[in-house]
Parts: structure tokens; C-alpha cells; sequence
């Protein structure tokens, strides 16, 4: 009896002892189900948005008329310029001409998104978003690239930044001050302007990470013209309508002289030259001198038409036509010079051949005389003296001087100069005086002018 009551508490013992070890193991995989689960999430995140869905969400209930922020603070545009090529710079109608990529960058925050990637559009898309209201105040004429569609880029980040560049072609006014032409160098400005944000909802500023964010490109040379150096500004204007924020860029063009040197300069220095030469010629050989004269005086004159028709109308005296009117100068007095000395020649050639003409005249009248008096006998010795007595007497007054006359002027010692030796020391002194003067001319202008311009440049 005692055994099985033995053998019966053994039974007990281990029906406990094995649901105990039941029960801690129901517990333990109980914890460990509860730690892995909140360990290790497999449920999937949900998907990044695509290009195509993040745009459509973008267009849906977009307002392109109404600004970012539009009851807060202003839109902060940044602008940025790369200037492609310069091209038609005209004096006449004081304009030029360039190609450049046109840059602006602001924030829309509807337009953030969750795409993985930038949205980029192009084409025309000034009436799907909103972009910037900005012109360029000096324009004449403004075109954008079609070819082979519009040349404009729009890219979306995913923070609602926004960058907008186009590709266009600019006519601008240059206002010249043509008064040290050719030796001048003009500034020529790009203004940059919201037509009808104020400052309240825009204010334009440059690109960041630089002072002046216009770029040009490196091989861009223009025939006429450097561009040694560029700088930008920023102000606020004020127009009956409000503020406004205004940008501009001003290139400074710096004129080549060699096209003006080689057309213009050299050509009139040459001309002058060649109506100096004109002293030389002997004055009696008044076809030659006078054509030679007259041509390079005619030649001059529509040298300097030339050089009036490459600039505008301008009511101010510029350098090229001190040098022009100078060298007209020059030529023309060489005309007048010529003219004095012609006259005193032909003044000296009169006294000269006085005498043998009116000797030539006496024996006419005297031979006349004598057959209308037939009847009367003559005596010879009376005739040759009457004759000599007539021709001296007329001789001596039209050399200014008798023998008389002389001996009632012995107290004077001045005798009179022949007009021939006067004309020909006035060639002699104006061959030294004209080339002394025209010299002094060239390095006075020179000196004034070139080297203005090298010190315009230097600074």
C-alpha cells in the first residue's frame, strides 16, 4: 500500500514539474513573437511619386497668375546673364545687338514635390506656371529661339526651387558720347526690370555666389571694339506707381583705332603731304600746281563726308574732325599761298616786259606820224632823239623811277623789290612755315588724344 501511494506522488510531481516547463515555454514564445515583431517591420514603405504623377499633382489647382506667397513676404528672383555673342553695334542708330542666355531662379513652394528627380520642361510654359514679370528697360527689340521649337528651360526641385533660363536675342539702345571719337570707348547698359511686381512682391537680386553673375564668352571678339571689362548694379526706382527693383549691366566697349588709322588718318596726312609738295613746283606753271591743289583739297573734302556719314549727326565737334578740319585748313591756305605768289609773278613779268612793249608802241605811233606829215621834211637826228627821249622817259616811269626822280630822292637810301623776288622767298618761307606748323599740329593732337585713351584704359 505504501508503494503506491509513492508511485502516485511521483505521478503528481512530474505532472507539474511538465506544465511549469509548458508554461515558461508559452511565455517565452510569447516575448520573443512581441520582440521580433516590433524589431522587424515588414511592411513595405509607401512609393516615391513618380515624374509624370508629381507634375500632374504640380498642375492640379496651380493659379499661374497669382505670385509665391502671395500674402507674405516678396519672391526673391535671382537673375543671371551668359552672354553668348555681340554683334551689330551701330553708331548711327546707337544700338546693339547681342545673344545670351537669360537666367532666373526663385522658390514656389506649390510647387514642392516628392519626386526623386528634378522635373525639367521646356517649351513655352508661361501660362502653365508662374514666372517673373521681368522686361529689359532699354530694349528695342526682343526675340526668343525657335529652332527647332522654344529654346527655354524650366526645371522644378523638390524643395519648390525653380529655375527658368531662355535663350534670346536683345536689340538694346547705347547712348554714345561721340565727343573723343575715334578715340573714345563707350558704356553700354542692360536694365533689368519687373513691369508690375513692386518691391512688396518682388525683389530682383543677382545670382548668388557672385557680385556680378554675367558671364561672356571667351572667344567673342568684335571688328570694332573690346570689351575689357563688365559691371552690374543694383538700385530702386521710383515711378508714380510705386518701387520697383532694377538691375543693370554695363559693358564697357572700347573702340579699335586701327580701321580709322588706316582709313582715315594715314589717307589726309598723305593728302596734306602731297599739297606741300606743291611749293616746290615753279609758280609759272600755274596748270600743274593749281590741279595738284585744288584735287587734294576736293579729296579731303569727301574723305571727312565719309567719316560724318559712319557716325550719327551729332550737333558736338568730335577729335576726327579737328584732325579733318585742320588738314582742309592746311590745303586750303596753300591755295591761297599760291594764288599770292602767282599774282606777285605775273606783277614781276609786267615789269619787265613794260618797256619793250611800250617801245614797240612809241615807233608806231611815230612811224604813223611821219607818213601823215610827208609834206614836211624831218631831220633825222631829230627823230632818233625825239624817239629815245619818249621811250626812256616812259620806261623810267614804269619801273616807278627816273633820272630825275632819282636825283630829287638821294636822301632816300629804300630801293624798290622786284615782286618776282618777293612771290619766290614766299614759297621758300612757307615750304619751312607750313611744315613747321602742320607738325606741331600731329604731335599736339596725338599726344592729347592717344594718349587720353591710354590712360582711360590703364584706369
Amino acid at each position: 500500500m505504501n508503494s503506491g501511494r509513492e508511485n502516485k506522488m511521483k505521478g503528481m510531481v512530474k505532472s507539474v514539474y511538465l506544465f511549469m516547463i509548458l508554461t515558461g515555454l508559452t511565455i517565452a514564445g510569447q516575448n520573443i513573437s512581441t520582440i521580433t515583431t516590433s524589431n522587424y517591420d515588414d511592411t513595405p514603405p509607401p512609393p516615391k511619386a513618380t515624374m509624370s504623377t508629381a507634375l500632374q499633382t504640380l498642375l492640379h489647382g496651380h493659379e499661374p497668375r497669382i505670385r509665391p506667397n502671395a500674402e507674405g513676404p516678396p519672391v526673391q528672383v535671382n537673375i543671371g546673364f551668359y552672354i553668348e555673342s555681340f554683334h551689330s553695334i551701330s553708331e548711327t542708330d546707337m544700338e546693339y545687338s547681342i545673344t545670351a542666355y537669360f537666367r532666373q531662379a526663385w522658390r514656389d513652394e506649390r510647387l514642392a514635390h516628392n519626386s526623386s528627380n528634378v522635373i525639367t520642361l521646356d517649351g513655352d510654359i508661361k501660362n502653365i506656371f508662374w514666372t517673373p514679370d521681368t522686361f529689359f528697360l532699354n530694349a528695342k527689340k526682343e526675340s526668343i529661339h525657335e529652332t527647332p521649337k522654344a529654346n527655354s528651360l524650366f526645371s522644378v526641385s523638390g524643395d519648390g526651387s525653380v529655375f527658368y533660363s531662355m535663350r534670346m536675342t536683345l536689340t538694346l539702345s547705347c547712348h554714345m558720347d561721340l565727343t573723343l571719337f575715334p578715340f573714345d570707348e563707350q558704356e553700354c547698359i542692360i536694365g533689368i526690370m519687373s513691369y508690375a511686381y513692386r518691391t512688396s512682391d518682388i525683389e530682383l537680386s543677382w545670382l548668388e555666389g557672385s557680385d556680378c553673375p554675367v558671364t561672356i564668352q571667351p572667344k567673342v571678339e568684335l571688328p570694332g571694339y573690346t570689351i575689357p571689362r563688365s559691371r552690374c548694379h543694383m538700385d530702386l526706382v521710383q515711378y508714380i506707381s510705386g518701387n520697383f527693383s532694377y538691375l543693370e549691366v554695363a559693358f564697357t566697349l572700347e573702340r579699335r583705332l586701327g580701321f580709322y588709322l588706316l582709313q582715315a588718318f594715314v589717307p589726309s596726312f598723305g593728302l596734306v603731304f602731297i599739297s606741300w609738295l606743291t611749293l616746290w613746283i615753279d609758280p609759272v606753271s600755274s596748270p600743274a600746281r593749281a590741279t595738284l591743289a585744288i584735287t587734294t583739297l576736293l579729296t579731303l573734302i569727301t574723305l571727312a563726308q565719309w567719316v560724318r556719314n559712319e557716325i550719327p549727326k551729332v550737333a558736338y565737334v568730335t577729335a576726327i574732325d579737328i584732325w579733318l578740319v585742320v588738314c582742309l585748313g592746311m590745303v586750303f591756305t596753300l591755295i591761297v599761298e599760291y594764288a599770292i605768289v602767282y599774282y606777285l609773278y605775273r606783277l614781276g613779268i609786267t615789269e619787265k616786259g613794260v618797256c619793250h612793249q611800250e617801245h614797240k608802241k612809241v615807233t608806231k605811233d611815230i612811224s604813223k606820224d611821219k607818213k601823215q606829215e610827208s609834206t614836211h621834211e624831218l631831220d633825222p637826228s631829230v627823230f632818233s632823239v625825239t624817239q629815245s627821249s619818249m621811250t626812256s622817259r616812259h620806261c623810267s616811269t614804269s619801273n616807278g623811277t627816273s633820272s630825275s626822280n632819282r636825283k630829287n630822292d638821294k636822301p632816300k637810301t629804300h630801293k624798290p623789290k622786284s615782286y618776282m623776288l618777293i612771290g619766290k622767298r614766299l614759297d621758300l618761307y612757307s615750304r619751312v612755315g607750313f611744315l613747321l606748323i602742320f607738325a606741331v599740329f600731329v604731335v599736339t593732337y596725338w599726344n592729347c588724344y592717344y594718349s587720353r585713351k591710354k590712360s582711360d584704359v590703364s584706369n
